[in-house]
């Protein structure tokens, strides 16, 4: 008998009167991105937003590790308030996606990889080599804070 293991797309919420947080983990099925966008779409603005992914990568040992992503890991990016429409756009062409249009994980790959290196030295310092990208966690904030600001800005 084999043992079936089973990753699904997940969404993790913390709620509060004044604060919603979530996570959503998008497994890498070959659709990141249009998972990515119909989550940025669906939401309620404004909101912020952080990305990082979970990736395999090989040891010098020729093992397997899986690294995980965190919201203290997530990737440096400029556009993490969204206010309006055009601000995921933005956000999706950081990373190297669009709405509209095919679109590789090459870019969010290789933002992944240096981030990691940048913070942990996995591939300049030791000899781990990346395999795969598994899976991508969006890391949301909104408050009633964020929302009062939004609202009363010109």
């Amino acid at each position: 008998m084999y043992g079936v293991s089973q990753f699904n797309d997940k969404i993790v919420a913390n709620l509060r009167e004044d604060r919603v947080v979530f996570r959503v983990r998008l497994q890498n099925n070959g659709a990141l991105k249009d998972g990515l966008v119909k989550v940025m779409e669906d939401l309620i603005i404004p909101y912020t937003s952080l990305v990082d992914g979970g990736f395999s990568c090989r040891r010098s040992d020729h093992s397997e590790t899986h690294i995980r992503p965190s919201r203290n890991s997530a990737l440096p990016l400029k556009q993490l308030i969204i206010r309006e429409s055009s601000d995921i756009d933005f956000f999706l062409d950081e990373i190297g996606y669009s709405r509209t249009g095919d679109a590789t994980d090459a870019k969010f790959e290789r933002m992944i990889k240096e981030n990691t290196d940048d913070r942990f030295g996995f591939f300049t310092r030791s000899s781990f080599s990346f395999l795969e990208l598994n899976y991508m966690e969006v890391y949301v904030d909104s408050n009633t804070q964020l929302v009062k600001a939004w609202q009363t800005s010109d």
